[in-house]
């Protein structure tokens, strides 16, 4: 666990040193043209011209490994430490041919030494915070940058005793010195706070997982506190059973709320779930016969077994609920019905009866049929599965119920 997190604190590091990496490029690219401006009229064209190829070679090299790491950093295999340790010694290399540059403008005495000591203070420190996100990047950036032209001011101290010579070096020594301590500082402080978000993040990740094997093995809808669909899918099987072994029937309703994706997206997640809600407890207290249960069979559908009925009483049973919906004004207490009628649901039903030898699946297909027939249908919300007819669906307006078996037709 805790190598876990090690490793996703070094992949998120690793990956904001590499992103802004090209601001690294950007600001030798200013250093080095700041360079350019300061020493053209007092450095021979051909120290310029061999600087300046050293510098964009190197700046070339850096600009491939960093173009090829942001390639290759979402590969499973990938490694984020060896490509800390790849950018460090890039940029210990690019600080060693800069520190060369400052040491030659500090020995030929050609500029002033307090100006080379500023824009070299500027480099170091415009670097140190692009390279923040890594000890080893930010050591690579500054102390190559600064120890050499500590001691290119020493030794113009000693030989020519210049006194702005060791007042600069005594100043870059205590400047490197406060700006390493900061960056280690900021460096432990942003390598807690993304420890933090890793950790978060496995506990979002590991709450996820155990939410999810809560829904698998219960069988209560958390949403809505009906059945769920594990629980349907037990009933459903042992119903099955039964009525086989005891030559019984019994029926199936699947009901969809058809407003469900419109309202989703016009309303909003949370007035759909009260919504939702609501019709759940009405369906719910329409089940009053033992061994009757309202499951949440889909978001947006419920579904309903009915031992020892037939497809006449389930369709009566259908019509009722489709009467208490209607009563209980759901569609006018949330708002979510600009029209103000009633909101459409579809009922499909079908029947088992003894001697069938069909299963689960197709039961539910059944069912699943006939709400289809009763979706597309505009005279009744309401269809009966009549196998007679070679899957078709028997339907009748809802304003006057005509109970149908499976055998006959709609009076």
């Amino acid at each position: 666990m805790i190598n876990d997190v090690k490793r996703q604190c070094d992949k998120l590091i690793i990956n904001s040193l590499f992103k802004y990496s090209f601001a690294n490029i950007a600001v030798q690219l200013f250093s080095g043209a700041l360079l350019l401006f300061m020493s053209w009229q007092n450095v021979s064209s051909d120290a310029l011209i061999n600087a300046g190829l050293l510098i964009t070679c190197s700046l070339l090299v850096s600009m491939l490994y960093q173009t090829k790491f942001l390639r290759k950093q979402n590969e499973a295999k990938f490694d984020h430490v060896k490509w800390e340790s790849i950018y460090t010694l890039n940029a210990i290399l690019i600080s060693a041919i800069f520190a060369g540059s400052y040491a030659y403008l500090i020995l030929s005495s050609s500029i002033s030494i307090y100006a080379v000591s500023f824009v070299l203070g500027m480099h170091c420190a415009c670097l140190a915070m692009i390279s923040v996100c890594s000890k080893k990047a930010l050591l690579g950036v500054t102390l190559p940058l600064t120890v050499p032209n500590i001691a290119a001011f020493l030794y113009l101290y000693l030989t020519q005793g210049t006194a702005a010579a060791l007042s600069s070096a005594i100043a870059l020594t205590l400047y490197t010195a406060v700006l390493i301590t900061i960056g280690f500082k900021l460096y432990a402080s942003i390598r807690a706070h993304v420890q933090l978000i890793v950790q978060h993040n496995e506990q979002e990740e590991l709450s996820a997982k155990y939410l999810e094997k809560i829904k698998q093995t219960t069988i209560e809808d958390h949403e809505t506190d009906v059945f769920n669909r594990r629980f349907f899918d037990l009933t459903i099987n042992q119903e099955v059973r039964r009525a086989k072994r005891a030559g019984t029937s019994f029926s199936i309703i699947i009901l969809k709320l058809d407003f469900y994706e419109e309202c989703l997206a016009e309303h909003g997640a949370e007035k759909l779930s009260r919504c939702v809600q609501s019709i759940a407890k009405t369906l719910a207290n329409a089940t009053l016969r033992g061994g009757e249960y309202v499951t949440r069979f889909e978001d947006n559908k419920f579904a309903f077994t009915l031992p020892n009925v037939t497809s006449e009483h389930a369709y009566a049973f259908s019509s009722k609920l489709l009467d208490l919906i209607s009563a209980s004004n759901i569609e006018h207490i949330f708002g979510i019905n600009k029209d103000k009628s009633d909101l459409p649901i579809s009922f499909g039903i079908t029947e088992f009866k003894p001697g069938n030898i069909i299963d689960v699946d197709e039961i539910i297909e059944q069912a699943s049929s006939a709400l289809l027939q009763a979706k597309e249908n505009k005279a009744s919300p309401i269809a009966v599965f009549d196998a007679s007819k070679a899957g078709t669906a028997i339907t009748n307006s809802h304003s006057k119920p005509v109970l149908v078996s499976s055998k006959t037709d709609v009076a």
